[in-house]
């Protein structure tokens, strides 16, 4: 019989990804979770504090979204856009 709070503890270890905060939106260049806060640099200007989705290709092309809305940034050659809406 296995130790159920050893194994709930494995399954929990297995599975967890927490959201790394971001001091500088622009550089960011790598994929994962993320969140920013009312002292990050280069944040959309109208979100004081939110969470980011990023996929990268490479450390220099990918996309950040941020979770609770339509917009997000691309990276193209390691340059940020402008803050972009999904149609």
């Amino acid at each position: 019989m296995v130790d159920l709070d050893d194994h709930i503890k494995e399954l929990m270890n297995q599975n967890n990804t927490y959201a790394t905060y971001v001091k500088d939106m622009k550089l960011i260049n790598a994929s994962g979770p993320f969140y920013f806060d009312e002292n990050t640099l280069n944040k959309p200007a109208n979100i004081p504090k939110g969470y980011l989705r990023a996929t990268f290709i490479d450390s220099k092309n990918g996309i950040v979204e941020i979770i609770t809305t339509n917009e997000y940034y691309e990276f193209t050659d390691g340059e940020m856009s402008e803050l972009k809406e999904r149609a």
